[in-house]
């Protein structure tokens, strides 16, 4: 495994694949408990952002296999003696739970301007030429929506070479030609930073008390909410709560964490955005 080529994802299919034919023809289960992206016990070989790449990878894999699974050296991931996850471990945590399978937190590829046309949705990761042709996408994408948190890094070549330009945002027309390779990363991994825009278009009188708040807080508005939509992201942009507010004027959050929130109302095409301290 380098970057995820189509033929090394293809490769682990083909393993899964042979593993599962020997349980069937022996009758004796077969289950993966060692599996890595390169040489993990070597630490100037480790890449912790394609660790998790490979483990998003892998346990999709092994989900659409039904093929059971444990990680292995686990003193890399979990500390035994203070009976927790090592901190800065956490984000292969989350590929493990299939957090970066989420509808949520997938990138959506269109064929098609302002969203339409073929669609194609990925996981994070690193996609070459290899990837977009097999896709359908021999032409590149004309569109594309990514989800907060996320950076999109385009190249004009194949092998993540030539021309490179990122975005923060979805993005409804692209203005660069040619797209022959891509990555797609969290931002955690990255020294970008999540955009955090606070522009407010056109929804009326609109106020959200108490901030900071302890338990939750009211939202009012000169506006009909029925079909209004309430979004939360955290410190790092990451979707954490999405809700319709149905007119409901009351919000209960007491099991966030304390620390600062970005709030999206969204009403009948607008957006109202404001910074939010759970104390």
């Amino acid at each position: 495994w380098t970057t995820g080529t189509e033929i090394e994802r293809e490769q682990i299919r083909i393993s899964i694949e042979k593993a599962n034919q020997w349980s069937d023809i022996s009758g004796k289960p077969t289950w993966m408990g060692a599996w890595m992206a390169g040489k993990i016990n070597d630490p100037g070989y480790y890449d912790p952002e394609m660790e998790v790449i490979f483990a998003v990878h892998m346990v999709k894999e092994f989900r659409n296999y039904d093929m059971p699974w444990s990680t292995n050296a686990h003193q890399h991931y979990y500390d035994v003696v203070t009976n927790g996850w090592i901190p800065d471990k956490t984000l292969y945590l989350l590929a493990l739970k299939g957090f970066y399978e989420e509808e949520r937190n997938v990138l959506k590829l269109y064929g098609g301007e302002n969203h339409e046309g073929m669609l194609k949705k990925v996981e994070i990761g690193f996609y070459d030429y290899d990837f977009l042709n097999a896709s359908g996408f021999s032409e590149g994408f004309s569109s594309m929506e990514l989800p907060q948190g996320f950076v999109l890094e385009t190249f004009s070549g194949s092998g993540f070479k030539g021309t490179m330009n990122y975005y923060l945002e979805s993005v409804n027309s692209f203005d660069i030609a040619p797209i022959n390779s891509f990555r797609f990363r969290d931002i955690r991994f990255t020294d970008y930073e999540a955009p955090n825009s606070l522009e407010n278009t056109k929804i009326k009188n609109i106020s959200i008390f108490p901030n900071p708040f302890s338990d939750g807080f009211r939202i009012t508005s000169g506006e009909d909410m029925e079909k209004g939509q309430l979004k939360i992201y955290d410190s790092s942009g990451i979707l954490i709560e999405d809700q319709f507010i149905n007119n409901s004027m009351y919000f209960f959050f007491p099991h966030l964490q304390q620390g600062l929130y970005l709030l999206e109302i969204q009403n009948d095409g607008n957006i109202y955005r404001e910074k939010v301290i759970k104390k």
